[in-house]
């Protein structure tokens, strides 16, 4: 008997041709931007074209298969020019793959983050501009006392690649953190010069990287600085910050950049283990470094 593909569990993930092993959460979305027109009193729109459909696929993973490609997509971002990051998706069905996503894109996010206690993750986000969906098939079903069962297909399982890779427990900033996280975003503007032409150019409008950790340690150094930036005209010089995630095979994913530590600090000590949550910022203070890794993602 055939089954039809109908989608259920966890897609299974390749970002820059990497498999992303045991994924935490993945997503595609389309963003479309239109060009609107309208008329009239009311207005009323009679016309709306489209600019174009940004497909953003985000992969959040708790192995370090990504660790390099996080690092790459950051640097690019810091740049100015962001890497080339393909995506495929194989979200599993009823006996088969049930949906192909794919897609040649840009690298245009990425993170790191962990918590005390918990698995860590690697983000990775592409966005590209035009997906390709590719519909899968069904499986045949064996009757079990009755019931018809479906075997899974290994190729749409987002399974755990090496359990030695899985990221787990506190991070560090410098000091031990009950939770920390990386985040590498940014925001794109495109120009079609004439109409119904294709994309002529895009560049980077913006780019953000912060750092925002929970350190557990009343003693921290990192509390003097958060006192020393509180202080009114006070102008903060960008220092090397380097976060630091711990695997179950011991070997840490890590990235590092220059910023600087904001007076942007929350504390609300409950009945646990409490920790004091503080921020870094990336911030240019050399305008020669544009066009280079001028936040020294490393």
């Amino acid at each position: 008997m055939a089954v039809p593909a109908i989608m259920i569990g966890m897609m299974k993930c390749k970002m820059g041709g990497t498999d992303c092993g045991s994924v935490k959460s993945a997503s595609v979305t389309i963003k479309p931007q239109y060009k609107e027109h309208k008329t009239g009193y009311p207005q009323i729109s009679d016309l709306k074209a489209l600019q174009v459909a940004e497909g953003v696929c985000k992969v959040d993973t708790e192995e370090s298969t990504l660790a390099g490609l996080m690092k790459t997509i950051a640097s690019g971002l810091s740049s100015g020019t962001p890497a080339a990051v393909a995506f495929e998706g194989n979200a599993p069905g009823l006996g088969g793959i049930a949906l192909t996503i794919s897609g040649n894109g840009f690298g245009s996010g990425c993170g790191l983050s962990g918590k005390m206690e918990d698995f860590g993750t690697v983000s990775a986000e592409t966005t590209c501009i035009g997906l390709n969906f590719g519909g899968g098939g069904g499986g045949g079903s064996t009757e079990i006392a009755g019931v018809p069962f479906v075997t899974p297909v290994a190729a749409s399982q987002a399974t755990t690649i090496d359990k030695l890779n899985l990221l787990y427990g506190a991070p560090s900033v410098g000091s031990l953190c009950q939770s920390a996280q990386f985040n590498a975003s940014s925001k794109v503007r495109y120009l079609t010069i004439e109409w119904g032409k294709p994309l002529d150019a895009a560049i980077m409008e913006s780019t953000e990287f912060t750092i925002s950790a929970s350190y557990m340690s009343g003693q921290a150094a990192e509390l003097a600085d958060v006192a020393a930036a509180m202080l009114p005209g006070a102008v903060a010089t960008p220092g090397g910050v380097t976060m630091s995630v711990g695997t179950i095979g011991g070997n840490p994913v890590s990235i590092g950049m220059d910023a600087i530590i904001e007076a942007d600090l929350s504390f609300s000590p409950g009945n646990d283990w409490n920790g004091i949550s503080v921020k870094y910022s990336a911030l240019l203070t050399d305008p020669s470094k544009i066009g280079t890794n001028w936040a020294n993602i490393s």
